[in-house]
């Protein structure tokens, strides 16, 4: 509550700059799209200058011309906000494919229900790997165990792009038409087919979601990538090299010759 008044009080003074940190760590789903709408406007519409501080790197990306990549106190990196959150991605994160947690400590997970123990990418040969081909499906597979009792829950992944925006969201269970209204204590594996020619080549991240609806988050809700991967074609010479866009999908396509 400090945070929404605070930033209530911040966002309608009559200040040329608005320094905001952190402000989208805190608060709802609402409250977050509030801040968001609110922080474009200012930058946007009102012709202020908005320091934005922030871990949310799509949300840095969407609000932010220029961005200043910080580590450990010092300046890293200095330049146009895609290009810098691009770098910061690849350069930090790196390709592993894979991420195991060994104890519960250090797991992502709300520790009274959930506890994550793996995230990985799998081949078709179901390998890790922190390689796939676009026209090749991949699997995403989330290792987890139970604690207690878990009402009605969805467990998933967001796919981040290379500049930190969420390309889509996926969870396990079709809230809409559940099939799981409870998860008893014990260890299960989540895991999720990705079809081929959906995704162009590039650098892509993976970050975990998990939640009961309405009521609480299961697992932290960011856009932090916990692991990344590169999705490469095994045609590179078709004549046109990379196109335009993150997906590439096989859209049907018809001509009709009219006359």
């Amino acid at each position: 509550m400090y945070v929404r008044l605070a930033f209530s009080v911040a966002a309608y003074l009559e200040s040329k700059i608005l320094l905001i940190d952190e402000v989208l760590a805190v608060g709802d789903i609402e409250f977050q799209k509030k801040c968001l709408g609110k922080m474009e406007n200012i930058s946007s519409q009102e012709g202020k200058t908005l320091l934005f501080v922030s871990h949310n790197l799509g949300a840095v990306t969407r609000l932010c011309n220029s961005c200043i990549w910080i580590d450990s106190g010092k300046i890293s990196e200095i330049g146009l906000c895609k290009k810098v959150v691009s770098k910061y991605l690849n350069v930090n994160i790196g390709f592993n494919g894979e991420r195991i947690w060994d104890n519960n400590e250090n797991a992502p997970g709300d520790k009274n229900y959930i506890c994550i123990r793996s995230l990985k990418i799998l081949n078709l040969k179901e390998k890790t790997t922190k390689t796939v081909f676009l026209e090749e499906p991949f699997y995403i597979e989330i290792e987890y165990e139970i604690l207690k009792n878990l009402p009605l829950s969805q467990i998933g992944i967001r796919l981040i792009s290379d500049i930190g925006e969420v390309i889509l969201q996926s969870g396990d269970n079709n809230l809409l038409e559940p099939r799981i209204f409870q998860r008893n204590p014990g260890k299960y594996i989540s895991r999720c087919k990705v079809p081929s020619n959906l995704l162009n080549q590039g650098n892509y991240g993976i970050a975990l979601f998990g939640h009961i609806p309405n009521i609480q988050f299961l697992i932290k809700d960011n856009n932090e990538n916990l692991i990344n991967f590169e999705v490469l074609t095994k045609k590179p010479t078709d004549g046109y090299g990379k196109i335009p866009g993150i997906i590439k999908p096989l859209l049907e396509w018809k001509i009709k010759k009219l006359k």
